[in-house]
């Protein structure tokens, strides 16, 4: 008996010697959000890396900072909040960050659309939420207090929002918003990430005695860990199905699939690696902690995190030092014309890099020599030959391991395709690298990758990159592929009107130091000086150098080409299939080559039926009204759970009561043109779509394709636009508020002080007094219909009303006089005084003010002459609309900018004067609020008998149903 336990003492010894247990306590309940580990341990991970990990699901009382501090768990997942805990703490370490924006938002009734619209509203949160997260950061960047409105102890459902208990709660991206669409429930998002506050979410940590004892069993752990989320967010079906079935049936599936997609947009895997900690960003969410009083500002991140833990207060350690000690010199390769990052110039190093390395030398204190080369490629051939120690500025590429090593990325920047100004917006790097010839600089890093990547590839690899947009120029390439900054350098300085960046592509170009391969200890310090950049640094130099516009465009045209080429080739298979049949209904003789053959069309129809499914757009096949088949897309987009229940419909099934007679016109015209409808789900609730079909023959019949895009984005995207237009236009108006008053506040001022005279001189007046008293109350009643008058602009108004054109214009002429008058402008009326139309009022106050206040701005920045300062403002009737024309003498738009002043965010001016929003929201104010047309000419006007030449803006409303009466 005695020999059998011990043996079963010896078995059990002998398996936690070869497996180390370890206990990860979690801060929610089951759910994808902790899917990487679950998939860690279910397909053995941890297992391989000889860990035994128990995982200990959260409820209310349990302390998970306590618990890991006193060593009750090994290790926890904790919120942005942990960096404010570590800062007061010592012994909490900080191991891996895996959400790279905080999950935490605002859910709000629809007209809540900015932080301010909060203030006296009543909002479900908890305390925590409110005062130690990423939206207590936002608060206090609007200056908003928490008194400012009612907290309510949070429910963590969503009835007490969609009962309208509450204007407002706070919810996670990945939970709560699920249960809201199923709702069916409309709501508005504040997002701290759309105003800049970015936080940290799902930190993994420990305490720092724990980690101390046991670095290789955490990285071992951080390792697997990263395996599993890799296997989660591959296969969210087979994971969510799991954590169902075998944790927690608090969520269904479908809830689990959700958060799975949202859990992806959190992480980002494809700009970050899963775990890593992104010191730049975590600085800077430091640095914001910091001006908000929140942490001390003696606090170093560093000492918190697991990377640092045996970092001296020194850069480097004893055995660093006697190898610096002994080392007389390093030598630096560069590439010798790629500006902003490096340049050879007169033999200096210059540039992003050269300005980084000025630092590592004064913290090396031993000379770093520069050898000069002529190209990028024989910098890489005399690194090959031990020529040079170090490359300054490189990508880590499979090819370049073979004789160098690569310290952590010290700059990130995005890669970009640079056109000329005529060509298409590029969506992606896949749609154009086969088709056109474009430019990379030979030995970089882009061609090694996207040449394996795309083996028909037509890249041309040229020396450098004045060469290949010189190319671009020319017309000899396409296109152009480099980083952000390089090209936007270039552009600025050498090709403005001729080159644009024509689209910006996911891979970010991580850039690190290349040390040669023989010598780890090199490597090692050169690490060590990459950690010591501090964020202060970093933006110091990127201010330096940094200056770019980037312009992006929807590529429509691209899009409707390729639907209806995948379409064709579509309904060319169905057409051959429905052959194939009748054939083998006649030969039975060829039964075997015909059910081969069929084998291969399914094939291909398969792979058209993915390469369909992987669009945007749903695509629907209707047969004389009835859907015929779907995408994937469709069923998801309508809410339906596969596309049986779509098939054998009616078109009429899927559109909005308000819009079924337009669909049904546009089939029986057969019109082709795109349209804006309403589409309905499967639920009863509706959302706008672009929507485009047309007809083609196939067996004798004639079938249907449709395709529809889901606007609900866009038409928020517009909501928000016009918000921050009338928020830009606000500020337009309280420097007019300023001029309107300046006059009658002197006038009452000499009033005041006359009267005040006379009673300290006793030569009080009392006719006089009274004639001053009543002066003082014109003066005043002015003061006040000035502000009636700016309050009305920035009323909203509700409800559409008849009002007439002379009236609203003479509004706004009212609102700018003075500043007008400031500005010595002239301002000219020929008014048509009988224009009624129909509309928001406020609406086209703003659109008007919006091309006046512009007006004034070119006549002031273009020096235009005092005495020749003139607007003239024209309205007449011209069939069944009103016409609106507001000419100044400023001169004129620059007609190659001419096509493009209504498009968002484009502006002339500096960009601490313009937002580039104003004649944006005027034209969608004028075309799609009003339903008129606007645009812009230069030419000539006479005004008082004299000549005038400048920009002239012609805008045409309908008359009101009265008028066309």
């Amino acid at each position: 008996m005695l020999r059998v336990l011990l043996i079963i003492i010896l078995f059990v010894s002998v398996i936690y010697a070869n497996g180390k247990r370890l206990t990860v306590q979690l801060n929610w309940k089951y759910q994808y959000e902790f899917a990487g580990y679950i998939a860690a341990i279910e397909k053995g991970f941890y297992k391989e890396a000889g860990i035994d990990v128990i995982l200990k699901e959260y409820d209310n009382n349990v302390d998970v900072i306590g618990d890991v501090l006193s060593g009750e768990s090994d290790l926890g997942i904790y919120g942005s909040s942990l960096v404010e805990i570590g800062s007061k703490n010592d012994n909490l370490i900080l191991i891996a960050n895996y959400f790279k924006r905080s999950a935490l938002v605002i859910v709000a009734k629809q007209d809540i659309l900015t932080p301010n619209d909060l203030i006296g509203k009543k909002i479900m949160a908890s305390g925590f939420e409110m005062e130690n997260s990423s939206l207590a950061t936002l608060f206090k960047k609007f200056g908003i207090h928490k008194n400012d409105f009612t907290v309510v102890p949070h429910t963590f459902g969503v009835n007490e929002f969609i009962d309208g208990e509450v204007d407002a709660m706070t919810a996670f991206v990945s939970n709560q918003l699920y249960f809201l669409q199923q709702k069916n429930t409309n709501y508005n998002i504040i997002d701290p990430s759309n105003y800049g506050v970015f936080g940290f979410e799902h930190n993994l940590f420990s305490n720092k005695d724990f980690a101390l004892h046991n670095q290789d069993l955490i990285r071992k752990f951080v390792d697997a860990t990263k395996q599993g989320w890799d296997y989660a967010l591959e296969n969210p079906l087979e994971i969510s199905a799991l954590i169902y079935n075998k944790y927690s049936k608090a969520k269904p599936i479908d809830a689990l699939l959700f958060e799975a997609n949202q859990i992806k947009k959190l992480m980002m895997p494809n700009v970050y690696a899963i775990g890593s900690i992104d010191n730049f960003s975590l600085e800077k969410y430091v640095s914001d902690l910091k001006n908000e009083s929140l942490i001390s500002k003696e606090f170093n991140i560093k000492n918190i995190l697991f990377n640092y833990i045996n970092a001296q207060s020194d850069i480097f350690t004893a055995e660093q030092l006697a190898y610096l000690s002994t080392k007389k010199e390093i030598t630096m390769c560069v590439d010798p014309d790629w500006m902003p990052y490096e340049k050879i110039e007169k033999g200096q190093h210059i540039g992003l890099a050269a300005d980084y390395f000025e630092m590592f030398k004064s913290k090396l204190n031993i000379p770093i020599n520069l050898v000069i080369t002529n190209t990028w490629d024989e910098s890489l051939q005399k690194a090959k030959n031990r020529e040079c120690d170090i490359l300054s500025l490189a990508v880590n590429t499979l090819q370049r391991r073979e004789y160098m090593n690569f310290t952590k990325p010290y700059i990130s920047y995005p890669l970009v395709i640079v056109t000329k100004m005529d060509k298409l917006f590029v969506t992606d790097i896949e749609s154009i690298i086969t088709k056109e010839k474009i430019g990379v600089v030979k030995g970089y890093a882009s061609y090694d990758i996207y040449s394996k990547k795309f083996p028909e590839h037509k890249l041309v690899q040229v020396a450098n990159v004045k060469e290949g947009l010189e190319k671009v120029r020319r017309g000899e390439l396409y296109g152009f592929i480099d980083t952000l900054p390089t090209v936007g350098y270039e552009i600025q300085r050498n090709y403005i009107n001729e080159l644009k960046i024509a689209g910006k592509f996911e891979d970010m170009w991580q850039l690190g130091i290349a040390v040669r391969s023989d010598d780890v200890m090199m490597l090692e310090i050169f690490n060590r000086l990459v950690d010591s950049i501090s964020v202060q640094d970093a933006n110091e130099i990127a201010n330096k150098w940094f200056a770019v516009i980037y312009e992006e465009k929807i590529d429509f045209k691209n899009f409707w080409e390729i639907i209806t080429v995948v379409a064709f080739i579509l309904l060319l298979v169905l057409y051959r299939q429905m052959q194939l049949k009748h054939h083998n209904n006649e030969l039975n003789k060829k039964q075997k080559e015909l059910e081969l053959a069929k084998l291969e069309i399914e094939k291909s129809f398969n792979t058209i039926q993915r390469l369909i499914d992987s669009t945007m757009e749903a695509i629907f096949i209707f047969d004389n009204g009835i859907c015929k088949d779907v995408n994937v897309i469709a069923v998801n987009m309508l809410g339906y759970a596969s596309k049986d229940e779509l098939i054998g419909r009616q078109m009429i099934d899927f559109v909005a009561d308000p819009f079924v007679e337009t669909v049904k016109q546009y089939f029986r015209e057969s019109v082709v043109t795109p349209y804006e409808i309403d589409v309905l789900r499967k639920d009863g609730t509706t959302f706008p779509a672009l929507v485009q079909g047309g007809f083609i023959e196939l067996g004798g019949k004639q079938i249907r394709i449709s395709t529809a895009l889901d606007l609900s984005e866009i038409k928020q995207r517009d909501k928000l636009l016009f918000q921050q237009s009338k928020m830009a236009a606000m500020g337009e108006m309280i420097g007019n508020i300023a001029h309107q008053w300046r006059q009658p506040l002197s006038v009452i001022s000499t009033i005041a002080t006359g009267l005040k005279f006379q009673i300290e001189f006793d030569s009080f007046d009392k006719k006089e007094a009274m004639n001053d008293l009543d002066g003082l109350n014109n003066t005043v009643q002015y003061l006040s219909k000035t502000i009636d008058d700016f309050r009305n602009f920035f009323k909203s108004n509700k409800f559409k009303t008849e009002f007439n054109v002379s009236e609203a214009i003479q509004k706004d002429i009212n609102l700018l006089s003075a500043t007008f008058k400031n500005n010595f402008i002239r301002l000219g009326l020929d008014l048509d005084n009988s224009l009624e139309i129909s509309g928001y009022r406020s609406e086209l106050t703003q659109a008007l003010l919006n091309i006046l206040n512009n007006a004034k701005d070119a006549l002031v920045e273009n020096n235009v002459n005092e005495d020749d300062r003139v607007v003239l403002i024209r309205t007449y009737k011209k069939q069944n609309a009103a016409v609106i024309e507001i000419a100044d003498s400023g001169g004129g738009v620059n007609e190659k900018i001419a096509e493009k002043i209504f498009e968002p965010y484009f502006t002339t001016k500096h960009q601490s004067q313009g937002t580039g929003i104003g004649l944006y929201m005027t034209y969608e104010i004028v075309v799609k609020n009003f339903g008129g047309h606007i645009g812009v000419k230069n030419k000539e006007f006479i005004y008082e008998n004299k000549p005038y030449f400048g920009a002239v803006f012609r805008i045409l409303l309908p008359l009101s149903e009265n008028q066309n009466a």
